[in-house]
């Protein structure tokens, strides 16, 4: 779970997101026990139906300072940010 973002290979690391997603006891990737159960056929059938959507595209910004890459466009819908790094305690780091 530490270290499954880290992967080079977006395969491998869409497959580990997939399975850390199913099969961790709270449905998050990031936390909870690793459980067998919710692995079966069904969650197979779901992926391998999966239709990438035509008009979905993602692309990762790599600049440091994200404010600079927002610009206003009417050709998306949504602006995903990466906001930082995760801190346990905000106010103690932060």
């Amino acid at each position: 779970q530490e270290n499954w973002a880290h992967y080079k290979g977006p395969y491998v690391r869409s497959a580990l997101f997939f399975l850390l997603n199913r099969c961790s006891e709270t449905g998050e990737v990031s936390s909870g026990k690793l459980t067998s159960g919710n692995y079966n056929n069904f969650a197979l059938a779901s992926l391998a139906t999966f239709k990438k959507r035509d008009n979905f595209f993602l692309v990762y910004d790599e600049t440091d300072d994200f404010v600079q890459s927002i610009v206003p466009s009417d050709l998306s819908d949504y602006v995903l940010i990466r906001a930082g790094d995760f801190k346990y305690n905000l106010f103690e780091e932060g």
